[in-house]
This record gives structure tokens, sequence and C-alpha cells, in this order.
């Protein structure tokens, strides 16, 4: 393995010598930042982020496709229109043995779900359960809509078609929970989008300037910010981007470190001073010494800590996982438990003959509602274990917390604020108590205004108008920031 010493040879070095040699060599734009030309792992998270905002969007604009007309066959045929309603009976004619039309387009749809976006949670669950010996939310997802699609086949299937059933839940479970994670991802996508314009921030080229020969000035060459190497004196004219972090050698001038620090004034920069890559040179031609080049930069390592903090799980997804895997056994045993209660209470005939009446909501509607024969109470019993299982999926968790995070840095980027670590950051700031500004104008708008102006009162009037007059000339002749006030 060749190990890459920045300090000891610069990129631009090596290629010129291959190049010499007869072959082409060109540094490879990777984002490895230790000279090994392997990819960069934060450059590769944030490609898996916009891959995650991709798919999550897809999957769920899938999930709309069965949850759309599963509502309309569940809560509005089948609740919502009255027995008299014509499109009501044709959907609750029986076709097929005991099952109605409105019955077996429901199943369908549940199925089709279960099999396309289940597929989904189940791999994860999986994953969690076999791989990594615990359980996280994907698990408790999956538990309770398979618990609502397959009790709800059973309770169907034993009563005739006319029984107690919950494929409907199964479908907007999987829905609801869908939409948090696109909402996430479309959090996650701002940030981004924030990283994206700071990468622009960085200027492909520079100004090498080479040692001054005799009777001659300084010579520039052209090169890729690519190959600028430590030491290297370059000279960034006004109006250009500083290509690295470096120290002026000579000249004076004003940058917009804005980018950075959120001055909205440039900061004076003379022999000595500090620059950092990606600012803007607004004023004056200045040379500079390379002291941080490439991945070393400050905008770099800034760039490299927004990906990897995006590529982070969130703190509130973390959260939950942990109380999954804790919680999922006992909402097992609560499960179990439940339904073994209430064997025991129907076995005794300790159970309420009318709680296992019921009307029937899916029978024949063409001869009016009918009373359909009591269910069995182990029926009873299932469907009570069922629905522990059911709303211990953590539906509100995966859809609020997302929610409030995409809200949340979505009022930030409006304000101009980066949200560097999604919802973990949004939740350490609620903690603050103190917040320190330094004396600059950080928090101003960078549009500085004459509020006032003084003059003695011995000079005439004619005087000041005239004085008044000489400033705003002298000023408007100016590029200092201030004189645009």
């Amino acid at each position: 393995m060749v190990r890459h010493i920045p300090r000891e040879i610069g990129v631009r070095e090596i290629t010129n010598v291959i190049s010499d040699a007869g072959f082409k060599a060109a540094p490879l734009d990777t984002g490895a930042d230790d000279g090994t030309g392997m990819p960069d792992p934060s450059a590769v998270a944030l490609e898996n982020l916009k891959k995650h905002r991709r798919q999550a969007a897809k999957r769920f604009f899938w999930s709309l496709a069965f949850a759309i007309p599963m509502f309309v066959f569940s809560m509005i045929i089948d609740m919502a229109l009255p027995v008299s309603n014509r499109v009501a009976q044709a959907f609750h004619r029986k076709v097929f043995q005991k099952y109605s039309v409105s019955v077996i387009i429901i199943f369908f749809l549940a199925t089709a779900t279960q099999i396309s976006l289940g597929l989904h949670f189940y791999k994860h669950a999986y994953k969690s359960l076999v791989r990594a010996k615990t359980a996280n939310m994907d698990v408790l997802i999956a538990l309770g809509t398979t618990a609502a699609y397959v009790g709800s086949i059973i309770s169907v299937t034993l009563q005739g078609g006319a029984g107690e059933q919950f494929f409907e839940t199964a479908v907007f479970l999987m829905t609801f929970i869908l939409l948090g994670r696109w909402l996430e991802a479309i959090a996650k996508g701002r940030t981004i989008s924030a990283v994206e314009a700071l990468v622009k921030m960085q200027p492909d080229d520079a100004l090498l300037v080479s040692p001054a020969k005799l009777g001659k000035g300084d010579e520039l060459t052209t090169i890729s910010a690519r190959q600028i190497q430590l030491g290297d004196q370059l000279q960034v004219n006004s109006g250009m981007r500083v290509p690295s972090d470096g120290i002026v050698v000579r000249g004076q001038t004003e940058i917009d470190e804005s980018l950075l620090t959120g001055e909205s004034v440039p900061v004076v920069k003379q022999v000595g001073s500090t620059v950092t890559g990606g600012t803007l040179n607004i004023s004056q031609t200045i040379q500079m010494r390379a002291t941080a080049v490439n991945e070393a930069s400050t905008l770099s390592r800034i760039v490299r800590l927004v990906r990897e903090a995006q590529s982070n799980k969130p703190q509130l997804q973390e959260i939950a996982d942990r109380v999954a895997s804790r919680f999922v056994p006992f909402v097992v045993l609560a499960a179990v438990v439940v339904f073994i209660a209430w064997i025991a209470a129907g076995a005794t005939g300790h159970i309420n003959s009318k709680w296992l009446a019921s009307k029937q909501s899916m029978g024949n509607h063409s001869d009016g509602m009918d009373e359909q024969e009591p269910m069995s109470y182990g029926i009873f019993a299932l469907l009570n274990a069922i629905s522990v299982l059911v709303i211990a999926c953590p539906c509100a968790l995966g859809l609020a917390a997302p929610t409030a995070i995409m809200v949340g840095t979505g009022l930030a980027a409006r304000f101009g604020i980066l949200v560097k670590g999604g919802g973990a950051t949004m939740e350490a700031a609620s903690r603050i108590d103190v917040v320190a500004f330094d004396k600059t104008g950080t928090l101003t708008i960078g549009k500085p205004a004459v509020t006032d102006s003084y003059q003695t009162e011995s000079m005439p009037g004619e005087f000041n108008t005239w004085l008044d007059a000489c400033v705003y000339e002298l000023e408007s002749q100016s590029s200092h920031p201030l004189a645009t006030a």
C-alpha cells in the first residue's frame, strides 16, 4: 500500500512526475482526506441519503394507491353510507360463498399492501431480530400490521365473511409510518441542499504564483484547486473566492466571511491575517500562502461534519429502538395474557353476551341490517389480543417526530439557520438558557444606514448642506462597506 503524506510531497508534484514520464495523471476527486484514494464515507452517506429520500417518497405515494381505495370501501361504503343506498347495496352483495364484493376488494387491497409495502418492514425486522439479536421499531410495525391482517383473515373466515376485521388498520398503519419517514427524508433533504450550496462555494481553479525571474514580475499559472499544495503562494483577485485556507503574505483587502461566520460586514485582512477557503475577496488583490488544502480546509471539514450528522439516525428513533428492544417481548406476553384471560372468562361464562353480539356490518344489505350470529368467545379473545398488538405499533411516534423535525428545520431554513444534527440538535436546543454572540455585526442584516448627523450650530445652514454633499460625493466613490450607508 502506498500512503501519501501531503507535507512531504504534493499532489501536483506527483502528477507532474507521472506526466513527465509520458503518462496522463490527474487528482482523483473522491473526497478522500488521507491520500488513500478511498471514497469518503461521508460523501457516500450523502448519496445514500438522496437515494433514501427518493425511495421514501416512492413508498409513501405507492401506499396511497392502496390507502385511498381502502378508505373509500372500509370507511365510506361500509360505515358512512346508509343501508338503503344503492352503492352500498351493490358492494355488499355476496358473490362468492358468503363473502361480499366489499370484503373481497378490501382483502385484496390489504394483501397487496402486505406484499408490496410490508416486505420492506419485514426485511428490516428480520435483520434486527436475526442479525442484531434485538428488536427495533420495524419489529413493532411488522408485528402490529401482521396481527391486524392475519387476525382479520381468521375472523372473517370463521364467521362466514361477516366477522369483525382490521384489514384497513394494517394499510393505514403502514401509510402513516411511510408518511413519517418521507417527512423525515424531506427534512434531511433541506440540509443536503445547504451542504451542496457549501460545496459549490469552493472555487474550481486557483492562481499559482511562481517566483519572479530576473527583470520580470511574478508569473501566474491557473491550476485546479485540487492541485493546490501546502506552502503554495496563491493570488486572489478582487471578486474571486479564496481557494484554500492560508495566510496573507502580500496586500490588504476585505473578505466577506458571511459564509462561515454570518458576518454581514466584510473583515479587513492584511499581511499575517488568516483567510478561509470559500470566502469572497471583495476589495483588493492579495497573495496568500496555503496552510490547509482540499479536505483539510475549514469548509471541507464543515461539509463533512454536516454529512456525517445527517447520516446518523435521529435521536428519537434511537430511543424508540431501545424501547422496542424491551417492549416487544412485553407486548407479545401481554397479548398472550389477554387472549388466555378472555378465553378463561368465556369458558366460565363471565363474558357479557352483548359484547359478543354485533350488528352485521358487511352482510347482505339488500335485505336490510340483519342480526348476525354472536361471535364465539374464542374469536372475541383473539380480537382483543390483536388489539394489543396493533396499538403497540409506534405509529404516533413514527409520524409525529419526523413532522416536528421537518417543520422545525423548515422554519430555521427560512431564517438562514442550518440545523446540522436534525432532531438531536433541536432537542438539545430546548435546554439552552444562555446564548453568547460576538461583538461584531453577526446579528445585523448587513445593510448599514445613516441614522443621524451632527453639525456645529455656529456654521450657517448652507455650509452644512454643502458639507453633506461633499461627504456623499466622497463616499459614493469608496468601496468600503460602510460607504453604502
